[in-house]
């Protein structure tokens, strides 16, 4: 009889639980009376007390993660057009100005990749072929020139903070990896042979571990391979331990030939994580050396977006006609700069083109801040510039193109010089104040003079 009335306690609860466990997931909540019953099946399919419960427990277990991890699943939507202003100060409590250093051994066109290190600004220039060394403070330290006819990229090692200079030769198909500490001084070379990848990035991670990402682009008008590519590959050194994303070329042709490359940052975060976007699908994703974690999905609207149809075609033709609508500043192909700031998520979106017109409607809107709390998203290109900044810009002209790069808390973008001084001649007859080091910059430099590095510490 006390086992019978023990029992009878134990379903009772269980099926309480089972209740309370749905009705915090509002997306299950119409299934509650299916799971009761697949729970009660649990409990009558055994004379034994402690299996039938055990067996009950382990499928509400396993359903409760599964409706979890669904409902939990970050849903970004953001339509540039309908984006929040803002003002600097409300994101951003500090803005300094970092003139680079000016003469003929430090000179340069602009800031095609631009690392932050702890002890430097690293920054590659493909006009001039070279990858320069500054200080933080602006004082170049170091230059080293680059072969012609090559393509480099340069990234960063997330634990040494060594940059790794990886350049490949397009008439003779040869790459090339070099390694430099912080400050510009050559450690040694990693290899130089012909490329096993000729099309592709890595991304140094933690502990000798880098991320992979090659080249899954199907040209135009061809039907792809029948043949699964992982967007991400994960090598220990030089052996390839685990691979993420399988993407089917030819059953995902629109997807390899419309998207055709995943955006990847230049180095990874403080914990060795990378977050990356799915071009098209915009699944956001968490890489790590181990793990790669589904976040959730930036959903833009349709006008601004490729269907699902074509996304996943076979029919080139479909496809090819797509790609041509594709072409110009609407279509939203990928997100890239992307991290999280506690609960703000800043990123970018990429267009086949790019404008360096300065508007406010939602097509030459490029840098955003998602408010994860409250939905909301804002616009840096609408944010107004207050004394914060002294009224000067802090985003780039080219901030359209290579987005805002983010280190330890920190937010940096580079201005051209021709920027600046357009800004202060509307500025320098009215009474503003503007920093020291900028009063120095404006009284010896000229528009022609090398970029500034703008610092801006995110609020929290």
């Amino acid at each position: 009889m006390v086992k019978r009335q023990t029992w009878a306690i134990i379903k009772l609860l269980l099926l309480k639980k089972t209740e309370h466990m749905l009705s915090k997931n509002f997306k299950f909540r119409g299934c509650t009376f299916f799971v009761k019953m697949m729970v009660v099946g649990f409990l009558k399919s055994s004379s034994c007390m402690f299996k039938s419960v055990t067996l009950a427990f382990s499928f509400l277990l396993v359903f409760y993660n599964h409706a979890l991890s669904q409902s939990t699943s970050l849903k970004i939507r953001v339509d540039p057009n309908k984006t929040y202003g803002c003002k600097i100060s409300d994101f951003f409590d500090q803005v300094e100005f970092i003139p680079l250093e000016t003469n003929k051994k430090s000179l340069f066109g602009e800031a095609h990749q631009f690392i932050v290190t702890s002890k430097s600004f690293v920054i590659y220039d493909d006009d001039s072929k070279s990858v320069l060394f500054f200080s933080n403070d602006g004082k170049l330290i170091s230059r080293v020139r680059i072969g012609e006819q090559t393509v480099s990229n340069i990234t960063m090692d997330g634990e040494k903070q060594n940059i790794i200079v990886r350049s490949y030769n397009y008439n003779t198909n040869n790459e090339s990896v070099d390694i430099y500490s912080p400050i510009g001084v050559k450690l040694g070379q990693a290899g130089k042979n012909k490329s096993a990848y000729p099309a592709g990035r890595k991304i140094s991670l933690e502990d000798n571990f880098s991320a992979f990402v090659p080249d899954f682009s199907v040209p135009v008008g061809e039907p792809g391979v029948d043949t699964v590519y992982n967007l991400i590959q994960i090598y220990q050194k030089d052996k390839l331990i685990r691979s993420f994303l399988p993407y089917n070329q030819k059953k995902n042709l629109g997807f390899c030939t419309i998207g055709g490359a995943l955006s990847v940052p230049n180095t990874a975060d403080d914990r060795g994580n990378v977050y990356v976007s799915t071009p098209l699908e915009h699944f956001l994703y968490k890489i790590s050396k181990d793990t790669a974690i589904k976040l959730g999905q930036f959903i833009f609207p349709a006008d601004r977006s490729v269907s699902d149809d074509i996304i996943y075609s076979e029919d080139k033709n479909a496809v090819a006609k797509a790609f041509k609508k594709t072409s110009g500043i609407k279509t939203i192909l990928d997100v890239s700069n992307v991290f999280f700031h506690k609960n703000l998520l800043f990123f970018k979106i990429n267009t086949r083109q790019f404008t360096s017109f300065q508007g406010s409607e939602g097509v030459y809107l490029y840098n955003f801040v998602y408010d994860t709390s409250s939905g909301k998203a804002f616009s840096l290109e609408r944010a107004t510039i207050d004394s914060l900044s002294a009224y000067l810009p802090v985003l780039g002209n080219n901030s359209h193109v290579k987005g805002l790069v983010n280190y330890k808390g920190y937010i940096y973008s580079t201005l051209s010089s021709f920027q600046l001084f357009s800004a202060y001649d509307k500025l320098k007859s009215g009474n503003i104040k503007f920093p020291a080091v900028i009063e120095k910059y404006f009284a010896t430099q000229n528009r022609k003079s090398n970029p500034v590095i703008v610092r801006m510490r995110i609020k929290g």
